[in-house]
């Protein structure tokens, strides 16, 4: 008893914290494969799957011990050389091509962002201020000379120049100082436009969209999704489209984009 215990000493923080590299590798694969399921990459959640129970067998038993750096050298393997090629052979199984290179969940989601302007909704020239803590705001000016200011989540409220820390106007009719916000450059917006589209500012049902570098709009959503029917319906027309091989098709025969790929005879 004597002669071990020493041994037993040194084997249990070892063991201690090996078991707590398995418990954060296994936490973060799991994190992992959880977000791939969502986004319909179910490939290559497998394979991680795989890699995590290689990983986790090997280094969590003693049994396992001659095996564990030859698991990490596998699941490499798998990950870079096995995976691309099967991952290929299954592509051609599929309908991949122009049009058709998202995974479903990612092809409605796409499609769910997408907006429109209803009957009686307003068009603006927009200019992006930025506040300190990195929101945006939006200095709106309609087409009948009227300004307001838009924050995500708060109403536009309708300013005027030295009202609410709104400085003076330059010769565009924009603020040329608003109290805890700096104006964007034209330089600095082309960079974020992506970003900033996909904010709403002020609150529903009014909400405001950018929809070009030059316009935003009270917008509202165009396409919605129902899982339980699998169709999609356009709330502007009142279209439904169901799937097929590939694509959202309404009775007409019209097909949103984008696509998504599936397998030949799959919807």
């Amino acid at each position: 008893m004597l002669a071990t215990t020493p041994k037993r000493m040194v084997l249990l923080p070892a063991l201690a914290a090996r078991l707590v590299f398995v418990g954060v590798f296994d936490v973060v694969i799991a994190w992992l494969v959880l977000r791939l399921v969502g986004d319909g990459s179910y490939p290559l959640a497998a394979v991680f799957g795989v890699i995590a129970l290689l990983v986790t067998v090997s280094f969590s038993s003693e049994r396992f011990r001659p095996y564990r750096w030859f698991s990490i050298s596998l699941s490499l393997a798998i990950l870079f050389v096995l995976y691309p090629i099967f991952y290929t052979f299954y592509l051609s199984t599929t309908n991949t091509g122009y049009g058709h290179i998202l995974t479903k969940q990612q092809a409605i989601a796409s499609l769910e962002r997408t907006q429109y302007v209803p009957e009686g909704g307003q068009v603006f020239r927009w200019t992006a201020f930025q506040a300190d803590d990195g929101s945006y705001a939006l200095w709106l000016q309609a087409a009948d000379g009227t300004a307001s200011l838009a924050r995500v989540g708060e109403l536009v409220e309708q300013v005027r120049p030295g009202e609410e820390g709104i400085g003076d106007l330059d010769e565009d009719g924009v603020p040329i100082s608003i109290d805890g916000y700096r104006r964007l450059e034209r330089r600095d917006v082309v960079v974020l436009l992506d970003q900033l589209s996909r904010l709403e500012f002020g609150a529903p049902p009014h909400g405001v969209r950018i929809t070009s570098l030059n316009a935003a709009a009270t917008t509202q959503q165009r396409y919605r999704y129902d899982p339980q029917q699998d169709v999609i319906t356009d709330l502007q027309t009142g279209t439904v489209y169901r799937p097929q091989n590939g694509t959202f098709v309404a009775d007409s025969g019209e097909e949103l984009r984008p696509g998504f790929f599936c397998g030949a005879s799959a919807g």
